[in-house]
């Protein structure tokens, strides 16, 4: 018990709530692998717990943990409404947990459709702006076609009328 003790002291020497709660479980676990004492694996569990009672944690993943551990311990030490306590807690966090993964996926491909949706939009923006573009570079040309040939025709009437006056002035000559 004296490296509970000293987790403890830890505890209020690091002020990560979240980190400490993962060593408690990973100690419980060790202790579980190896066959260690139950109520070593309780006792780190329970604090473990405990600190998601307190809001001074909020991993639902360390808290499933812990209470699989604990159902786990205590249903080998026959004490079978304990350990259907804890095992019911565990399947409401999985629950949970579940839910909230679902959820994520859900938002990240909602997230994801928006993005896409955007994009598409963008890029029929980006070809309604160059499909103006190439319009407007037509139609400035139509309109140099234009007025070159106005200008043409106004060369042209100019020259009709100068070759009429001067035959005329030779006519007169």
């Amino acid at each position: 018990m004296d490296t509970y003790r000293q987790s403890l002291l830890l505890e209020n020497i690091i002020q990560n709530n979240e980190y400490i709660a993962q060593i408690l479980s990973k100690k419980a676990e060790c202790l579980y692998r190896i066959k260690g004492s139950r109520d070593s694996i309780e006792a780190w569990c329970m604090e473990a717990i405990r600190m998601f009672k307190d809001k001074s944690c909020e991993d639902l993943l360390v808290l499933r943990r812990c209470h699989t551990f604990i159902a786990e311990v205590v249903a080998e030490s026959s004490n079978p409404h304990k350990a259907m306590q804890h095992f019911k807690a565990w399947r409401e966090l999985d629950s949970l947990i579940i839910a909230k993964e679902t959820d994520q996926s859900l938002l990240e491909i909602q997230t994801s459709y928006k993005s896409e949706n955007l994009q598409r939009g963008t890029d029929q923006l980006t070809f309604e702006m160059s499909l103006v573009k190439v319009q407007n570079e037509r139609l400035q040309a139509t309109n140099m076609t234009l007025v070159i040939s106005i200008l043409l025709v106004i060369l042209a009437a100019n020259l009709i009328c100068v070759w009429k006056k001067s035959q005329r002035f030779h006519e007169q000559n």
